[in-house]
C-alpha cells in the first residue's frame, strides 16, 4: 500500500493523516509547549548560597583586619571565627554534594539556612552602631533564599530563628530597649517569611 492509497483510506475514515518521520527527521518538542522552570534547582541555589556566604565572611574579616588595632577584641575574634567557620562549613557542604555525591536531605538544607543566619548574626554584632546594624537586612535575604531550599512550612521556622538571634543580639549583647523600630524589623522578617512560603509553595504546586 502506497502513501496515496493510505491518504484516501484516512480521508474515508475521517482520520487525520500522520506524516511519516524519516530516520533523519528526529522528533522535536515545540518550544511553545515547554514549561520553563520557575524554581531553580537545589544545586544551583546552593552554589549561589556558598558564594554569598563566603563573600559575607570575607567582607567581615577584611573589615575587622582593617581596624584590628582599634577594634574590640571580642568583635575581631568573632569575625575571625566566622570567616574560618564559613570556609570550613562551605568546603564540607560542597564536597558533600559533589565529590562525595551524598543526597541533599532536608536536614542538610536546614543546616545551611541555620548556619547562614548565625553568620548574619555575627555580621550584625560586629557592625552594630548605636541602635542598629546596616547588615540587619541580610536576615531578610537569608529567609527569602531559604524558601528555595526548604519546604514552605519550614520558612517560618527559619524566620523564627532569625528573629530570636537578632532579638537576643540587640537586647542582650547591645542592651537595646525594645521599641517600635526593632519590632518593625521583626515584623518585616515575619512578613517576608510568610510571603516567601506562600509564593514558592504555590510555585511548587503548579
Amino acid at each position: 500500500m502506497n502513501l496515496h492509497n493510505a491518504a484516501q483510506m484516512t480521508e474515508a475514515l475521517d482520520f487525520p493523516l500522520l506524516t511519516p518521520v524519516g530516520p533523519r527527521s528526529p522528533l522535536r518538542v515545540d518550544r511553545e509547549h515547554r514549561q520553563p522552570s520557575v524554581i531553580p534547582s537545589y544545586s544551583r541555589t546552593l552554589h549561589w548560597v556558598y558564594l554569598g556566604r563566603l563573600t559575607l565572611a570575607t567582607a567581615i574579616f577584611l573589615a575587622a583586619v582593617s581596624v584590628w588595632l582599634n577594634a574590640d577584641s571580642a568583635a575581631t575574634l568573632m569575625a575571625s571565627l566566622g570567616f574560618i567557620g564559613a570556609l570550613g562549613f562551605t568546603a564540607v557542604s560542597y564536597f558533600w554534594t559533589t565529590t562525595w555525591s551524598r543526597p541533599v536531605s532536608a536536614t542538610f538544607l536546614y543546616t545551611q539556612c541555620a548556619f547562614d543566619l548565625l553568620l548574619v548574626t555575627v555580621a550584625v554584632h560586629v557592625t552594630w552602631d548605636g541602635f542598629q546594624s546596616q547588615f540587619a537586612p541580610l536576615y531578610i535575604l537569608v529567609i527569602a533564599v531559604s524558601a528555595l531550599l526548604v519546604p514552605p512550612a519550614g520558612v517560618p521556622l527559619n524566620a523564627a530563628l532569625g528573629i530570636v538571634l537578632y532579638m537576643a543580639d540587640a537586647v542582650l549583647a547591645h542592651k537595646v530597649i525594645p521599641d517600635s523600630p526593632l519590632f518593625f524589623q521583626l515584623g518585616l522578617f515575619a512578613a517576608v517569611a510568610l510571603t516567601s512560603s506562600l509564593n514558592f509553595g504555590c510555585a511548587r504546586a503548579t
